[in-house]
């Protein structure tokens, strides 16, 4: 239905291209979600990120400030546009108008209309009503995200429950492969690069991964890592904190060596859970992205805390079992040895009684 409204809107203005951009907040990306263009325009790209580098003036402008901006001919561009100037050189593009679209007091949609074979000049009396059509387009999108949001949760909590089921009835061996599928499931689910389960050593301050799971291409970071590679993570951690963090830029002065090191490996966006045992921190979850940044929702850490909890449940009551295993194994070979000792000692009370 918008793509038939933009090319109705494309035949009555008569110009080239016409398309809705939405600008993806605290990322500095863009990208064409509709895009409706004339008979031998060429297309642009419908839902490939674009940085709003290629743009500066127009996403001061039109993004944060939420102006109208249009132009007829290139050199109407102030001098400070002159990146913007050459990026629609570039494109091809003669003459634009940018309408931006409020969403709850943010700007996060822009009506764009563009001519590549003449230049234009822009009715004021049309914008009104373009914005008034922008706005219902993006209305519905925000709906149909809201929706798709709560569709998404609602299949996030059936698959957490499902893990959570399956950790009930399996065995001590069953364990490690249990986790590993778990850990592959939330990685596709929340569409991550990487998920690993750590664990402290007892024998020195160090991380020891002892499960994993990551998207083709993207290898584990590492399997043993000192503490003082990311102290402030790890001192959050054992005081059994989540650390969460959308961009590096999110973490604390005090975390400066912990950003060198996610940097240095890749990790745009993370969080991490603490796998806490009464009063005991055994290690932790951690979720990661490496391609672009993610702003986690709290229902997103909520079911994957819910997730550590099962994780930790799940590896005490390994230990346990395998403590009392071994408590078996004592008090049977504590049993055969005393069997022995008994024959022994019947033995030699038979051989004094011969005497």
């Amino acid at each position: 239905a918008i793509d038939v409204a933009l090319f109705e809107i494309l035949d009555f203005l008569k110009v080239d291209r016409i398309g809705l951009l939405q600008y993806e907040k605290n990322s500095d990306l863009y990208r064409h979600i509709h895009v409706a263009c004339a008979d031998q325009i060429s297309p642009v790209p419908v839902a490939v990120d674009l940085p709003v580098s290629l743009f500066p003036y127009m996403y001061q402008k039109v993004l944060l400030e939420g102006n109208v901006t249009s132009f007829t001919t290139r050199d109407d561009l102030p001098e400070k546009a002159a990146i913007d100037r050459q990026t629609y050189a570039d494109w091809e593009i003669r003459s634009c108008l940018n309408i931006p679209i409020d969403i709850g007091n943010e700007f996060l949609y822009i009506v764009v209309i563009t001519s590549v074979r003449k230049e234009c000049v822009w009715p004021q009396i049309y914008i009104p009503r373009l914005q008034l059509l922008g706005q219902i387009f993006a209305n519905v999108l925000e709906l149909k995200r809201t929706r798709m949001q709560l569709e998404s949760r609602v299949m996030f909590e059936e698959l957490l429950s499902q893990i959570s089921a399956n950790f009930v009835k399996i065995t001590r061996k069953q364990l490690d492969a249990a986790i590993e599928n778990a850990l592959g499931q939330i990685v596709e689910f929340l569409d991550l690069d990487r998920s690993i389960l750590a664990r402290f050593s007892q024998e020195n301050p160090r991380m020891i991964t002892t499960h994993f799971s990551t998207v083709p291409g993207v290898q584990v970071a590492w399997s043993e890592l000192d503490n003082e590679k990311i102290p402030w993570v790890i001192e959050e951690i054992t005081r059994g904190k989540v650390v969460v963090f959308s961009c590096l830029d999110d973490l604390p002065v005090e975390a400066l060596k912990d950003k060198v090191f996610f940097e240095n490996i890749g990790i745009k966006s993370n969080v991490t859970l603490p796998l806490i045992a009464g009063r005991n921190v055994l290690g932790f979850f951690g979720c990661s992205v490496l391609r672009t940044e993610r702003t986690w929702q709290k229902e997103v850490i909520q079911g994957l805390q819910l997730l550590a909890d099962v994780f930790t449940n799940a590896i005490v009551r390994k230990q346990k079992e395998v403590q009392l295993k071994e408590k078996f194994k004592e008090i049977r070979n504590l049993k055969r040895q005393l069997e022995k000792d008994n024959i022994y000692l019947r033995e030699k009370i038979n051989l004094q009684h011969s005497h």
